[in-house]
């Protein structure tokens, strides 16, 4: 291509057409502009999946709409209470992590299913029950728009406010259930 622009400007410089000449310069500047500007914005994206990629790595856990999640996993001796969780995630500047949806509760609970130990399993996330009108609420405040509790939680505990996620190997379900903030847990799910 470029070529043809050369050979079109010797033709009209033999000729004396110094504004065509001019014109021509002129459309292969724009081009060269126009292709810096497509390398730019290539270069930008790329930028932009490197540094997700980046996050997905340091985070330890998973990475949903942009939220890192992990799961901090104690033994059987060594269970927390609510507030040992919260100064748990605390300490990696996160918080307790709320489910906001279906998509995310399944990847939680595959998650910890590949990195739990025993059969059974629970961990607290920051999410909350009222036992007065029964609602369940994020951490914000915010009515929860999705719950999906454990088969064996059909009555929640009454002193039960804080939410736990229950994961049974052994029967194959999964769940969400309100606890007693002082009871101990296995883990904790974390989010920043």
């Amino acid at each position: 291509m470029t070529r043809v622009y050369l050979t079109i400007l010797l033709l009209l410089s033999a000729y004396g057409n110094v504004n065509a000449r001019k014109g021509i310069c002129s459309l292969t500047h724009n081009r060269m502009e126009d292709s810096m500007e497509s390398v730019a914005k290539k270069l930008e994206e790329m930028d932009q999946r490197i540094m997700a990629k980046l996050d997905e790595v340091t985070c330890g856990g998973f990475i949903y709409r942009g939220v890192c999640y992990w799961a901090v996993i104690t033994g059987d001796q060594d269970a927390i209470t609510f507030d040992k969780g919260v100064e748990t995630c605390r300490k990696k500047s996160g918080k307790t992590a709320d489910i906001v949806d279906s998509n995310l509760y399944s990847m939680v609970v595959g998650y910890v299913r590949s990195i739990m130990s025993t059969t059974s399993f629970k961990i607290w996330t920051g999410m909350i029950y009222n036992p007065s009108d029964k609602s369940v609420h994020l951490s914000s405040g915010t009515a929860a728009a999705f719950t999906k509790y454990h088969p064996d939680a059909t009555t929640p505990e009454k002193s039960g406010t804080k939410m736990g996620i229950r994961i049974d190997n052994f029967y194959g379900s999964d769940g969400i259930y309100s606890i007693d903030p002082t009871t101990s847990q296995n883990g904790v799910l974390c989010q920043k």
